[in-house]
């Protein structure tokens, strides 16, 4: 990372999105672990006015109604939140997932799980945010749309 935002300020760039851990395994945990790391990244951050965001596992479950994948997505996310917290970044990047199952109210069941994110998220005082990230045209991906981005955030507004 250190090496990825060295060359943000060679080539005056002023933003960056970077994984922190493997985009296919909804068990990965980063591997920023290191205090001095953290603060050095930190550091180069706030001293070069380098908007900083990570981006999520690519295996969320967020049309599941199963505890166990709701859990795991929700502590994978608040795992990148907390890193973002901590070397200064502004947000995670979040896919939403598929509806292979083709389930007709998968748009509830979606703002249901983002809602229980939304719910630890102040429960353990995160400032930051989640961003939505929707996707090009593939297959039963969700917010391939815009419509049902929409759909999503309007049913949020409401809660």
């Amino acid at each position: 990372i250190i090496g990825m935002l060295n060359n943000c300020i060679k080539h005056n760039f002023n933003a960056i999105q970077f994984c922190p851990k493997y985009l296919n395994d909804i068990n990965a945990r980063h591997k920023l672990n290191n205090p001095d790391l953290i603060k050095q990244v930190r550091k180069i951050v706030r001293d070069n006015d380098i908007k900083i965001f990570t981006h999520a596992c690519y295996c969320f479950k967020f049309t599941s109604k199963n505890d166990y994948y709701l859990k795991l997505t929700i502590d994978n996310i608040i795992d990148d939140l907390e890193l973002n917290d901590s070397i200064g970044g502004l947000g995670t990047i979040i896919h939403l997932g598929s509806n292979k199952d083709r389930k007709l109210n998968y748009i509830d069941i979606v703002v249901d799980n983002i809602l229980e994110v939304v719910k630890v998220m102040r429960e353990k005082k995160i400032k930051y945010k989640f961003i939505i990230e929707n996707l090009s045209h593939e297959g039963s991906k969700i917010t391939w749309h815009v419509n049902e981005l929409i759909e999503i955030w309007n049913k949020l507004n409401k809660n």
